[in-house]
């Protein structure tokens, strides 16, 4: 073989090695280049996703100044819907008022009875005591057995749940149990009456508060009151409810009863059992779920505001 034929093909091999090691490197690079596009577009949708949460509060407070009441007629309630001039890089809120809900840390055990019976929970009585017991109420209600977490290989927590999603920790209460009422609860605020909003609540949270204030009235043996009447209250609540908004819990001036609706009266109004001890037209703590978005890539952050305090009490980024 001729010098000029070996030297050919030395030739070869060395364009073939370097086009091998050009591809290679061009693939590395590639591959560092999406990585780094996707590291940067990740931080944008995690900064746009905190960006909605700030642009939540602002309405909030913006709300606050405004009305002395929240509803679902109001901006907050709308969500929010921002694109950052490209169509692709945007966020997304959505505000949801935790007190429209049943607070199951602060109710008494009539309510929560009252929630799984209404989702058709089996041993509602047992589960009820558990849940009490689990957040540490007190009194003879409050049975050793409820108590006992020694087979579950934990103790009883004794103290306000910090999070819905605690529930499945406390006896009796499975995922299924748990997924067939959690849309109803609330942990919200974790101390004081826990109030619900009327303007906000829905028609299964309005109805679980009415039939318990019937139901605590009934025990009491207070005359001239009937379950229509508590259905007729009820009626008439979501009634107004849709015609607009409650701006105060004076419900006899708000739903227009007279005398002549007594026992619809006595439910409303009663001192101790009355339905105007559970309800509010004002709420503080707000769910505040929040995703950024950029290209593909999606960044998503629930937080809980208070508004009485102006602190965010929960955060978690998903």
């Amino acid at each position: 073989m001729s010098k000029k034929s070996q030297a050919l093909i030395i030739t070869i091999w060395v364009l073939v090695i370097l086009t091998i090691l050009a591809i290679s490197i061009g693939h590395r690079v590639s591959m560092a280049l999406r990585l780094v596009r996707y590291q940067r577009d990740k931080l944008k949708a995690t900064y746009l996703a905190k960006a909605g949460i700030n642009r939540a509060i602002s309405e909030l407070e913006k709300d606050a100044k405004d009305t002395a009441y929240d509803s679902l007629n109001e901006a907050w309630s709308t969500g929010i819907d921002y694109n950052k001039g490209a169509l692709d890089e945007k966020f997304l809120v959505h505000i949801i008022d935790e007190e429209r809900m049943i607070n199951i840390n602060t109710v008494s055990s009539e309510f929560i009875i009252s929630l799984l019976e209404k989702c058709a929970v089996p041993d509602a009585y047992k589960i009820a005591d558990n849940i009490c017991a689990w957040r540490g109420d007190q009194g003879l209600l409050i049975t050793e057995e409820a108590k006992d977490y020694r087979d579950l290989g934990y103790t009883c927590k004794a103290g306000k749940l910090n999070n819905a999603e605690e529930l499945i920790l406390i006896k009796g209460i499975t995922s299924n149990v748990c997924n067939s009422f959690k849309e109803l609860i609330t942990v919200y605020p974790l101390e004081g009456n826990g109030k619900v909003n009327i303007n906000t609540a829905s028609r299964e949270v309005l109805e679980i508060l009415v039939s318990t204030c019937f139901k605590k009235l009934q025990a009491r043996q207070i005359p001239g009151i009937t379950e229509n009447d508590a259905q007729a209250l009820l009626t008439r609540i979501i009634e107004a409810q849709k015609a607009g908004v409650f701006e105060n819990i004076d419900l006899p001036s708000s739903l227009g009863l007279s005398p002549d609706q007594a026992g619809q009266l006595v439910i409303a109004t009663d001192s101790l059992d009355g339905l105007q001890n559970q309800i509010s037209v004002r709420s503080e703590h707000f769910k505040i779920e929040s995703q950024g978005k950029v290209g593909n890539i999606t960044k998503n952050i629930t937080a809980i505001y208070d508004r009485g305090t102006k602190k965010i009490i929960y955060w978690h980024e998903n």
